[in-house]
């Protein structure tokens, strides 16, 4: 509490104005945290691994305990950039973690998650566990030439040319990049399933 007096004047007198701060006392560890999302794929190598944890005080950093499908266990400190946000990553080695085997598709790892706010406050126990699945196989892509002039021996009159095809992913299509005789290569624009009657994303 805090009393506020004029320059003239002292305690003797009464304050022009009273002052009051609340300090709220933080008093325990971070309690709600997990993956973003909650059941992730990722490659059988390198990524990024995501979540959030969220404490009044803000999170200082997020401990990551990988059981591998070999046995091995490992944990991984996430610091977050932006305490406040909640939001956390951190880069994923699947073959480090799996204690040097390259992780096969379908494998799936079991990470648990324990959280320190900004006072130091940590969680006793870890979090629930979290599967993470691996997608160690390539997106199917088909693709057909979309034009009248394209049906005799694929030979087309003019300076351009349509290609459409649709290209599916268990984990979904991040992109996909067409080539003209290995060269000329270029970025196709993707729609995404729920709005092409043909499904899976298409460019």
């Amino acid at each position: 509490m805090v009393q506020l007096y004029d320059a003239a004047h002292g305690p003797e007198v009464e304050p022009l104005e009273w002052l009051t701060v609340l300090h709220q006392v933080d008093r325990g560890a971070p309690r709600a945290m997990g993956l973003d999302p909650p059941a992730p794929t990722l490659g059988p190598e390198a990524g990024w691994l995501t979540g959030f944890a969220y404490d009044e005080s803000g999170v200082k950093r997020v401990q990551v305990e990988v059981d591998a499908p070999t046995g091995n266990v490992s944990t991984l400190t996430c610091d977050l950039p932006d305490p406040a946000s909640g939001r956390w990553s951190c880069p994923w080695d699947g073959v480090a973690a799996n204690g040097g085997v390259r992780p096969a598709d379908g494998d799936e790892f079991t990470v648990r998650l324990k959280a320190t706010d900004k006072h130091g406050y940590t969680n006793d126990d870890w979090s629930a566990s979290y599967g993470v699945r691996v997608d160690a196989q390539p997106p199917t892509v088909t693709h057909s030439l979309r034009s009248p002039e394209a049906s005799q021996a694929h030979l087309v009159r003019g300076s351009s040319l349509r290609l459409t095809g649709e290209a599916h992913d268990e984990s979904g299509v991040n992109s996909v990049t067409v080539c003209l005789d290995g060269e000329m290569c270029r970025e196709a624009d993707l729609v995404s399933r729920s709005q092409t009657p043909s499904g899976g994303p298409t460019g």
